[in-house]
């Protein structure tokens, strides 16, 4: 089953007092397989299905736990994802053990580029050139027993997001 957030991806409050960093970031804990990423605002109810990961349909790009490869669809591909990279370590969970992922995405909207973070610790950039439009959040659970909890800032990060856009900042000197 796949999920989005409604209202697209907006600059986080911290990233847009530093100025130059239009950062958002979500954090999604997952038990079980997943994907997690983003998609462009207002395709998915014609072109993202329920059944899809993020990266296979529509407009999207995604993170992938039965791989760690990162998925992608400029909405010129042929379906099924078929154009995807290496980039992490899968991070499938199994639930006989109880222990969850948290997988944490990333959105620079001034150079359109995008980071994933593993249990706190930032993975790379990747390395894909994003279709400049509005993004929104999105996951897809595997399969039925999967879990998915998505955080926007309503609790703490996992990810030190400040250091991050502090570091950004620092670099742009």
């Amino acid at each position: 089953e796949a999920f989005r957030a409604r209202p697209h991806l907006r600059p986080m409050e911290l990233s847009e007092t530093l100025g130059d960093s239009d950062v958002s970031y979500f954090e999604v804990r997952v038990r079980g397989g997943a994907s997690v990423g983003i998609e462009v605002d207002g395709e998915s109810s014609v072109l993202f299905e329920s059944y899809a990961h993020i990266g296979w349909l529509s407009t999207s790009y995604g993170y992938h736990s039965d791989d760690g490869r990162f998925y992608w669809s400029d909405n010129n591909n042929a379906w099924g994802g078929e154009q995807n990279a290496e980039y992490g370590e899968p991070w499938e969970t199994f639930h006989n053990r109880g222990d969850d992922c948290v997988i944490g995405c990333g959105f620079h909207h001034d150079t359109y580029e995008m980071f994933f973070t593993k249990n706190g610790k930032f993975q790379g950039m990747v390395d894909h050139s994003l279709v400049r439009a509005r993004y929104r959040a999105a996951f897809a659970l595997h399969k039925h027993g999967d879990r998915g909890e998505i955080n926007f800032g309503s609790k703490p990060f996992l990810f030190d997001i400040e250091e991050y856009c502090y570091k950004m900042e620092d670099d742009d000197l």
